[in-house]
């Protein structure tokens, strides 16, 4: 955002801050990193050693400030991710990572818009260090429950899951998304089933469709 760009180490420890008041000792605080935005070369400017320290940048601001974990999430370029992993790993390598690429399903299966297939995607993320690795975004839950079983055929590896609400749709002149949080809380019953460990819920969510699906798992056995 223009104007915040030399603030990155006061937002992210104040985000930390909030986020571990909130939640005290009832949860875990992850530090949340996306991509850049940038274009990977050969196609754009972005070198992976540039991506590398972008991400190590950010990864120790979040580490000093006390997170849990990492989390990275709606990776389309294979490359990048690894260059987020490896820019954690570089500054904070105790910390726990979660890796997340979002596909889109085709007519040949699910890829990222870059061409990533979710057996190129888990692997080089695990062969990055990555300890739990999935995806986010883009698809709704009926189709994330088709890919977990697509990743949990390729892994024994702790994999998550975080779809939207559905796709968005526009009613007068505002993002509607078609699954509302009871729906989505059976779907994520569903790709629990289907092999995932880890469930969240991306956009068109609400603190309503985790209050659901916590209420959904009560009484079920963990693996």
């Amino acid at each position: 955002t223009e104007g915040l760009s030399g603030k990155l180490k006061e937002l992210n420890q104040e985000a930390v801050r909030i986020a571990k008041s909130a939640v005290g000792d009832k949860a875990l605080v992850a530090g949340d990193i996306g991509p850049t935005g940038e274009m990977m070369s050969p196609i754009g400017s972005l070198s992976p050693e540039l991506a590398e320290e972008v991400y190590a940048e950010q990864a120790e601001v979040l580490a000093e400030a006390g997170v849990d974990l990492f989390s990275i999430e709606t990776m389309f370029d294979l490359e990048e991710v690894k260059s987020a992993i490896r820019g954690i790993k570089k500054v904070a390598p105790g910390i726990p990572i979660v890796a997340e690429m979002t596909f889109k399903k085709t007519a040949r299966g699910f890829f990222t818009m870059m061409g990533v297939s979710p057996e190129q995607g888990i692997k080089g993320m695990l062969e990055s260090g990555a300890e739990v690795v999935g995806a986010n975004c883009s698809i709704g839950p009926k189709k994330m429950v088709e890919l977990v079983k697509v990743m949990r055929g390729i892994t024994n590896s702790w994999i998550i899951a975080q779809a939207n609400a559905g796709e968005p749709r526009l009613e007068e002149g505002k993002e509607v998304y078609e699954v509302g949080a009871e729906e989505f809380a059976g779907y994520a019953l569903e790709m629990f089933r289907a092999g995932a460990d880890c469930i969240g819920a991306c956009c068109g969510s609400n603190p309503e469709f985790i209050r659901l699906m916590v209420e959904k798992f009560k009484g079920i056995d963990k693996r």
